[in-house]
């Protein structure tokens, strides 16, 4: 919902206050109770949308940590409180429903994207800068043409070509379907 263009005002405001009630960066998946690959990821996409970039940074972190974590790709994922061999207990994170699923696939490949500035979600080419440093993506086709994208915190380069690229703001290039 934090993605739709169709909520705004009060309902937007009370939407993101229930979102912001279950996020916590110490907790596995930001706390929320399971992660699914279309629930994560509009999360992500909406907290850009609404401007709380550093909520999506940190779930992005997190997805790659504990779905990595899980050992499997699977449909569902879970954080549970567990023993060590010594007895101490520590959160581990486990899978569930289908597996292997291509929807954990899909959670990985789609937060290194974005890790690497790469933001896949409107289709075509797009870059967004979350993140310190360097990163980018090469040999997209899209409409049998091949683009490179190199993001470096305030600029993006698309086929040698330079833009500039605001903190947190989805950066668009305009691509011809003729």
């Amino acid at each position: 919902i934090l993605n739709s263009s169709q909520i705004d005002g009060e309902y937007l405001q009370k939407t993101i206050t229930l979102a912001k009630r279950f996020y916590d960066p110490t907790k596995r998946f930001m706390g929320y109770d399971y992660v699914k690959y279309d629930e994560m990821q509009y999360t992500i996409y909406g907290f850009i949308r609404q401007g709380e970039t550093e909520m999506a940074a940190n779930c992005i972190q997190a997805t790659l940590r504990d779905v990595t974590e899980a050992g499997m790709l699977g449909e569902e994922y879970r954080g549970a409180m567990t023993k060590d061999a010594e007895g101490n207990d520590y959160e581990s994170v486990f899978c569930q429903g289908v597996r292997p699923s291509m929807f954990g696939a899909e959670l990985i490949i789609d937060n290194v994207w974005l890790l690497n500035g790469y933001y896949y979600h409107e289709g075509g080419i797009n870059a967004i800068s979350l993140f310190e440093g360097n990163g980018g993506l090469q040999g997209i086709v899209l409409n049998n043409q091949t683009y490179n994208v190199s993001v470096s915190n305030n600029t993006v380069q698309v086929n040698g070509n330079d833009y500039d690229l605001e903190y947190g703001k989805v950066f668009s290039v305009e691509i011809s379907f003729s």
